[in-house]
């Protein structure tokens, strides 16, 4: 009998009897609970840690909780437009614009996790809005790609965006405008939108087909707050409409 032969049958063997003796003998269960930390599990808070975080907390709060407009209404999030979605929609192309010329802006719904209440808005207000870190981009697109990513959109029941318009009719999507005249599928547009949906999340694959133009490395966020400001020097409340960018015949 050849070595390799005796190598393969000990080999063969050996995982055998592996198989067969660790094989487990009754089942296993695996039970999960969540558990709340809070004032009724009885924890004693640590004055030492408190005292020593109360500065840094009181900075922070002094910074979050400064107000830097106005808003005369509640404004939501909804589809398939919405009060905040258009503004900071329409917000997103303005600042886009003041980098390069920029035709189409288009913000998730799922991104906007928080409406801005009537009344003063501050800074802790923004991030309520938008917790994350995403920056914005611009990219140029083919017009065949916004055809897709705007019936993505109708898909999806709405999504924020400003500079289309989408006209709907029982069968779906039948026209779409950019910067007021129809869609040329053979043209090239300039998109503005956050690093995230430019991955092709929440449904928006057509984000995919982008060649980056302009990364700006500013978070949207920050944006936001920039835009909020600028309003407010110029004696100007948060406002925004419904309007006809996305319409029923």
């Amino acid at each position: 009998m050849s070595k390799k032969y005796i190598i393969l049958l000990l080999v063969i063997a050996i995982g055998a009897s592996t198989y067969f003796v660790w094989q487990p003998t009754h089942q296993v269960s695996i039970r999960s609970e969540a558990i709340l930390v809070n004032a009724e599990v009885g924890l004693t808070p640590c004055l030492s840690i408190e005292e020593f975080v109360q500065p840094y907390k009181d900075t922070l709060d002094s910074q979050m909780n400064t107000v830097i407009g106005y808003a005369p209404q509640d404004m939501t999030v909804g589809r398939p437009q919405s009060l905040l979605s258009n503004f900071v929609a329409d917000l997103l192309l303005e600042r886009a614009n003041k980098i390069t010329p920029t035709d189409i802006s288009i913000v998730n719904m799922g991104g906007l996790r928080y409406p801005i209440h009537q009344g003063d808005v501050t800074i802790r207000s923004v991030f309520a809005v938008m917790p994350f870190e995403n920056a914005f981009l611009i990219v140029l697109m083919q017009g065949d790609a916004i055809w897709q990513l705007a019936n993505e959109i109708v898909s999806s029941k709405g999504e924020g965006f400003a500079g289309m318009q989408l006209v709907l009719n029982k069968n779906g999507l039948k026209e779409l405008y950019v910067q007021g005249k129809p869609l040329d599928k053979n043209a090239s547009y300039r998109v503005v939108t956050s690093d995230y949906l430019l991955t092709g999340k929440d449904g928006m694959t057509a984000l995919l087909q982008h060649q980056v133009l302009v990364d700006s490395s500013i978070k949207i966020r920050d944006a936001m707050i920039e835009h909020i400001i600028s309003l407010t020097k110029e004696g100007k409340q948060i406002t925004s409409v419904i309007d006809t960018r996305y319409q029923h015949e």
